[in-house]
């Protein structure tokens, strides 16, 4: 059995260890300590990307609204409210969104 370290790990998904430290504590990455060092099965980081790359293909149909708004959020030179506005379908349409 292969292990890799939160770095490798880290690295591989391109997010800070703290992220991964975080996938760990919610349980969709499996670890193990050694001393101090945390290392993480490589069959867990595997099943990790398999399940994900899976789930992928279940993405909304919202999200090219998602990137609409995203677009003309960051030109807007409206009011304010109408900005506000915006930004809250953002996120309602990215909570609603699961990977």
């Amino acid at each position: 059995m292969n292990f890799m370290t939160m770095n490798e790990v880290a690295k591989s998904l391109s997010v800070s260890r703290i992220t991964v430290y975080r996938l760990i504590k919610s349980g969709q990455l499996q670890a193990l300590k050694v001393n101090k060092a945390v290392r993480i099965p490589e069959n867990s980081f595997q099943d990790y990307i398999r399940y994900n790359l899976k789930n992928a293909s279940n993405i909304p149909a919202n999200s090219d609204k998602t990137k609409e708004l995203m677009s003309l959020a960051g030109k807007w030179s409206g009011p304010k409210e109408e900005y506000e506005a915006i930004l809250k379908a953002i996120e309602e349409s990215q909570a609603n969104t699961e990977f």
